[in-house]
């Protein structure tokens, strides 16, 4: 639910409405404005429903030309940063990468590692949040990962079914978990856009992992079965934490961010109790991604 929320509303305005409940009066004032403007933002872009959401922070993506062909399979390692400074208000933040159509109105296909997920520790699962019937389903298993663990992931077409793609993500030396989707009838556009990103704006930056950065390597893309050399275009969709997206090469992708910049929280002292923050990946209502729509 808290996921859904985070991809349909603009301004992250779920987090203004949240602060409320804990702020005192006065700053409540200020906040109640903030939260009509974003809304009626919102209302008035039309309620645009595609990525990339207001909820990514900075990310990278590639695309092909559909006449071109279709992504068929992606895969990338990465190791597990380190514990933030303090266990709460990060917003359970995530990190991966994913395919798309051209639209963005499509299958949001993303083995994902987050924070915050189950408790106050890094976890890695396989999810998909589809447009085309704005559903989010996840992986019913779930792995938890410890710094300096290294992370194995892809996602790969089916080579059976060109409608399905298979992804897998493991801590290395694990089995991977292996979750399937089939793309809903009604998406008519093929998956052309690969996305590394790195979403959800924190309360505090200081709830950032402490080695603020995390790097994407061995990154390999394959258009219609062959690998191709990405050209990786990067773009900062709602920044924070001076958060950055570089392409180091066309298989290394470096992500990075400032514990030290002081976000709003910060920067106005407020007293919120995050300890009751609700999670971010809040699991599907039907538990895995194999059920074709």
């Amino acid at each position: 639910f808290f996921h859904f929320l985070s991809r349909r509303f603009s301004c992250s305005c779920h987090l203004w409405l949240l602060l409320l409940c804990r702020l005192n009066y006065t700053i409540m004032c200020k906040l109640v404005i903030s939260a009509v403007l974003c809304v009626l933002s919102w209302h008035l872009k039309g309620a645009s429903a595609n990525d990339p959401a207001s909820s990514w922070l900075t990310y990278a993506f590639f695309s092909v030309p559909a006449s071109s062909g279709v992504i068929t399979r992606v895969s990338t390692t990465w190791t597990t940063p380190t514990m933030p400074a303090v266990p709460f208000g990060s917003n359970a933040p995530g990190w991966w990468f994913g395919v798309q159509t051209a639209g963005g109105n499509g299958a949001l296909i993303q083995p994902i590692m987050a924070y915050g997920y189950q408790g106050s520790k890094f976890s890695i699962f396989n999810g998909v949040f589809d447009w085309t019937d704005e559903s989010w389903r996840t992986s019913p298993e779930v792995q938890m990962v410890k710094p300096g663990e290294n992370i194995i992931s892809e996602l790969a077409m089916s080579p059976s079914d060109t409608r399905t793609y298979v992804m897998k993500i493991a801590k290395e030396g694990n089995e991977p978990i292996t979750t399937p989707f089939t793309l809903n009838k009604r998406q008519t556009d093929p998956e052309t856009v690969v996305y590394f990103v790195l979403e959800h704006q924190p309360i505090t930056c200081k709830a950032y992992p402490t080695s603020e950065k995390l790097t994407f390597r061995n990154i390999t893309v394959e258009v219609n079965g062959k690998v191709v050399t990405p050209t990786w275009e990067i773009h900062q969709e709602v920044p924070a934490c001076n958060s950055r997206a570089e392409a180091v090469d066309a298989q290394t992708l470096e992500f990075t961010w400032s514990t030290k910049w002081r976000g709003a929280s910060d920067e106005n002292n407020y007293d919120v109790d995050t300890s009751a923050w609700p999670r971010k990946w809040w699991s599907a209502e039907q538990p895995g991604v194999t059920e074709e729509a």
